[in-house]
């Protein structure tokens, strides 16, 4: 999205084909303040002449295509003998820092995207600082590996790919709060600017949905 608002300063059309479109986006319609970009569905055909087909239906011609693909999750250095596993989600970790069987000796900050990064991940350094001095106690192996596996299956049923276990834009907040109160980090402790934050990006997403 991001890119495609730079894009559109310029460009005299932008079509932004994305595979987790919710059942709200209207694809006949362009996105937000902007009234040539154009969303879709997932790219089902290119064709020599330059036009790109897309699974709901419409087609349009394209001069430049640009892939926005992600990452891999990626630690050559590390070798667990199998017990973690890195590609497109780090796994099985619990509350996405922790893997059970390695816990609390090996743990990870900056799994989750689409978040605010750097209060989240101060968040989640501040756990494991708590974790590793005794201040608090990790649950018991058995139950770390229960919790991944709910999660894992609420996230299924909620439709969401295994590939984005650690997208958390739909439970960032509820995250960052479980995060505080396993530090026991008081709300009111908070800096005020992370309150500001907070707001700024419930809004966007609010102003967001009421575009589409």
């Amino acid at each position: 999205m991001d890119i495609s608002r730079d894009v559109a300063n310029v460009a005299k059309e932008v079509h932004l084909s994305g595979r987790s479109w919710n059942s709200s986006v209207d694809f006949a319609k362009p996105m937000g303040q902007h009234q040539n970009i154009w969303p879709h569905s997932t790219v089902i055909k290119t064709c020599e002449d330059g036009t790109v087909k897309f699974k709901e239906g419409s087609s349009t011609m394209a001069n430049v295509i640009m892939h926005c693909t992600g990452y891999r999750y990626y630690y050559p250095f590390l070798d667990t003998k199998g017990l973690v596993t890195a590609s497109d989600i780090v796994k099985p970790i619990y509350q996405h820092v922790f893997p059970p069987s390695l816990a609390p000796s090996l743990s990870f900050v900056g799994l989750p995207h689409k978040v605010l990064t750097f209060p989240l991940f101060q968040f989640q350094a501040k756990w494991i600082g708590m974790v590793l001095s005794g201040k608090v106690k990790l649950p018991p192996k058995n139950e770390m590996m229960e919790s991944i596996k709910a999660f894992y299956d609420q996230r299924e049923a909620s439709g969401k790919p295994m590939h984005q276990c650690h997208d958390l834009v739909d439970i960032e907040f509820k995250y960052m709060d479980w995060l505080a109160d396993q530090s026991g980090i008081h709300l009111i402790e908070m800096d005020q600017g992370l309150f500001y934050w907070r707001y700024l990006n419930r809004l966007l997403q609010h102003h967001l949905a009421n575009e589409s």
